[in-house]
C-alpha cells in the first residue's frame, strides 16, 4: 500500500473498472449471493419451477434454470449493463416496488464477478439464444435450444479477484450458505417449486403447495408444525401472521426464525426484539417463529440495505404495536404494557445460558464421564455433607458445590466445574460412543442435513454414531459417553447450529465446549453425595481448573479473615469456637 505524500493527499477519481468491482461487492459476497439474486429474477419473471445447480459450493459452478418468461434477443447486450430493469421506469415506481428486484444490478454484479453465461427464450420466439459476457459485455450471441424460461450459468466465482476469493468459506461451508438462501426462498414463495442440487446430490425439493402452513411442514415435519402457535392480525393497509414456539418450549439458538416482508426475507431486529418481549423469553433462550407480513408497497421503504436485507415501514402504520398486543394475548396471564415494551430494545443476545432446572424433571442416572457406577442426581431435593479430601462438600442452591480447602470457603459453580472436566477429557482422549437402548429419529431441514455432511467428522470423532436414510431423517444410534442423559432431537439440531460457525482446529475446539456445556450437570440438578465428591475430584485435576472452556470462573474463594470481618470478629486463625486469644465464644 502507497503510503500518503508529505506534502499532502491528491483526490482522483477512481477507474472505470475499479468502480465495478466495488459496486458488485455491495450485491455479490459469495456464492449464496448469486444464487439469492438469481432465484429473485427468476421469481420476478414469473417462474412457477426454479432448480439450482452447484458446484464445490458455487466457487466453481452456479447454474439457476425457470420456466418464467425469458429475456429477448434485442435485450441481450444490456440486460447486464449496470442500472438497466424492466422493473421500474421512474421515481414514483420506486415509492411503491413490489417487485423482489428494482436496482438493475443484479446481473450486472454478477457478470462482473465470474464468467457468466444466459440461455434464454421467451414465449414469441422459435428457438432460444445463448449469450457470453465479459464484464459488462456480450462478446458472443447464438441459437440455442431452450424451452421458455432462462438458465444463467456463472462459473468461476472471483477468478479475477484473488484477494476476495480468499475470504470464501470451504466448500461446505458455501454449499451451507446456498442452502440458508434456497431455505429462505422456499418459506417465502411457498405457491412456488424449488429444487437445490449439489453435485448431483439434492439438498432442497420443495414442490409447491397452497400455504405458509403447508410449506412448514414439508420443510421441518409436521412433528414440528404441531408444536408452533398461530395467530393472525391486520390493518387498513396490511396484514399479516405469525408461527411461533410457546415459552415452555424453547430454543438455544437463532435457527429457526424469519421474518418475511412481501415475499421477501428481511432482517429487523426492532420485530424480533419485540418478540421476544411479548414472549418474555428468558435470557439465553429463543424462540421459534415465522413471521409473514403482507405490506402496501407505498408503506414500506426497501431502500436501506444494497442487498435489500432489511426494511423500514412508515412511521403511521401500526405493525409493531398490534403484533405485541396480539402476543401478549397468547401468553397467559400476560399484561399488555405496549408502550414501554414498544421502545427498540436489542434483541436478547444468542450466548447461551443455564437456566435453573428442577431436578424432579431427570431420573436417576450414572455419571461415566466422572468415573464409578453411582447416581449423579438424587431423587431428592435435600442436599447432604460429603467429604473429599478430608472435607465436607455442600450443594447450596442446587447450583454451587461449597466445601473447604486450604483454609478457605470455596464455592464452585457445578456446571462451570463439570464443563472444564468434560471438556479436557475430550481433549485428551476424546469420547466413546455410548449405544442408545432405542435409537433416535431427527427429522432435519436441508440446512441441518448440510451441517451433518459438514461436521460429519468431528461428530464422529467424539461418540456421535448415525445413519442418513432417505427424506430428511437421520437415525442416531449412539451419543457421547460424557452426555448423562439421553439426547432429543431440538438438543441434536441445537448442537449442530451453535458449532457451525467457524473451520479447522477453530472449530473442532468449538465444537468440544459446545458438547461439553450441553452434556455437564446443570444449574438445578440435585446431585448425590458422591457425585459431588467425584465431581470436585475431577475437577481439582484438571489443568486449568480456574476456569470453564468459555472462559467464566469456576470457583469463588473467601478465606477465614474475610469471613471474620464480616461477622465483626477480631482477626483469627483459631478453630473449634475462640477468638484470636483461644478464649472461649459467649452467645452474643
Amino acid at each position: 500500500m502507497r503510503p500518503p505524500s508529505s506534502s499532502g493527499t491528491s483526490v482522483h477519481k477512481l477507474p472505470e473498472h475499479v468502480i465495478q468491482r466495488i459496486a458488485a461487492g455491495e450485491v455479490i459476497e459469495r456464492p449464496a449471493s448469486v444464487v439469492r439474486e438469481a432465484v429473485e429474477n427468476a421469481l420476478d419473471a414469473g417462474a412457477r419451477h426454479i432448480h439450482v445447480r452447484i458446484v464445490e459450493g458455487g466457487k466453481l459452478e452456479i447454474r439457476v434454470e425457470d420456466d418464467g418468461a425469458g429475456i429477448h434477443k434485442e435485450d441481450l447486450p444490456r440486460v447486464v449493463e449496470r442500472f438497466t430493469t424492466s422493473k421500474i421506469r421512474d421515481e414514483e415506481d420506486l415509492e411503491r416496488v413490489s417487485t423482489l428486484g428494482f436496482r438493475g444490478e443484479a446481473l450486472y454484479a454478477i457478470a462482473v464477478s465470474g464468467r457468466l453465461t444466459l440461455i434464454t427464450r421467451t414465449r414469441d420466439e422459435e428457438h432460444g439464444w445463448k449469450a457470453e459476457y465479459q464484464d459488462d459485455r456480450l462478446i458472443r450471441l447464438e441459437p440455442a435450444p431452450r424451452p421458455v424460461g432462462t438458465t444463467l450459468v456463472l462459473r468461476d466465482l472471483f477468478h479475477h479477484l484473488p484477494a476476495r476469493r480468499a475470504y470464501l468459506g470451504s466448500v461446505r461451508q458455501e454449499t451451507r450458505r446456498v442452502v440458508q438462501v434456497m431455505e429462505a426462498m422456499v418459506l417465502a414463495h411457498p405457491d412456488r417449486s424449488f429444487v437445490l442440487e449439489n453435485e448431483k446430490r439434492i439438498l432442497v425439493h420443495a414442490p409447491a403447495v397452497p400455504d405458509v402452513k403447508e410449506r412448514l411442514g414439508q420443510l421441518f415435519g409436521e412433528a414440528f408444525l404441531e408444536r408452533l402457535k398461530h395467530r393472525t392480525f391486520q390493518g387498513e393497509s396490511w396484514e399479516g401472521e405469525i408461527w411461533f414456539s410457546s415459552p415452555e418450549d424453547l430454543a438455544g439458538n437463532t435457527a429457526f426464525q424469519w421474518i418475511v416482508v412481501n415475499s421477501r426475507v428481511v432482517r429487523d431486529d426492532r420485530l424480533r426484539g419485540l418478540i421476544y418481549r411479548a414472549l418474555e423469553i428468558p435470557p439465553g433462550h429463543h424462540p421459534r417463529f415465522l413471521l409473514v407480513l403482507r405490506v402496501d408497497p407505498a408503506w414500506v421503504n426497501w431502500h436501506i440495505h444494497p442487498q435489500k436485507r432489511e426494511v423500514r415501514f412508515h412511521p403511521d402504520l401500526p405493525i409493531h404495536r398490534v403484533l405485541f398486543e396480539t402476543l401478549r394475548g397468547a401468553v397467559p396471564g400476560s399484561g399488555k404494557d405496549a408502550p414501554s415494551a414498544l421502545r427498540q430494545t436489542p434483541p436478547p443476545s444468542s450466548r447461551v445460558q443455564e437456566p435453573p432446572r428442577p431436578s424432579t424433571e431427570r431420573a436417576t442416572l450414572f455419571a461415566p464421564s466422572l468415573g464409578g457406577n453411582q447416581p449423579l442426581y438424587a431423587p431428592e431435593k435435600t442436599a447432604s455433607l460429603s467429604s473429599v479430601r478430608g472435607v465436607f462438600v455442600h450443594q447450596v442452591f442446587a447450583t454451587y458445590l461449597v466445601f473447604e480447602q486450604e483454609g478457605e470457603l470455596w464455592m464452585v459453580d457445578q456446571h462451570a466445574a463439570h464443563e472444564r472436566v468434560i471438556y479436557e477429557q475430550l481433549l485428551q482422549k476424546g469420547d466413546q460412543p455410548r449405544e442408545l437402548l432405542f435409537p433416535l429419529v431427527v427429522h432435519l431441514s436441508p440446512e441441518e442435513r448440510s451441517l451433518v455432511e459438514e461436521l460429519e467428522e468431528e461428530l464422529k470423532r467424539t461418540g456421535f454414531r448415525f445413519r442418513q436414510v432417505s427424506g430428511d431423517a437421520l437415525i442416531l444410534d449412539a451419543i457421547p459417553s460424557a452426555f448423562q442423559y439421553e439426547l432429543d432431537a431440538e438438543a441434536f439440531r441445537a448442537l449442530l447450529h451453535e458449532v457451525a460457525h467457524g473451520s479447522g482446529e477453530h472449530r473442532l475446539d468449538r465444537y468440544r465446549k459446545t458438547v461439553a456445556c450441553k452434556a455437564a450437570v446443570k444449574a438445578g440438578d440435585v446431585l448425590a453425595p458422591e457425585a459431588r465428591t467425584r465431581l470436585i475430584e475431577a475437577w481439582l485435576a484438571c489443568k486449568t481448573p480456574q476456569f470453564c472452556p468459555h472462559g467464566r470462573p469456576v470457583v469463588y474463594r473467601i478465606t477465614r479473615r474475610e469471613l471474620d470481618r464480616k461477622f465483626h470478629r477480631p482477626g483469627s486463625q483459631a478453630s473449634g469456637g475462640k477468638g484470636a486469644a483461644g478464649r472461649e465464644e459467649k452467645p452474643g
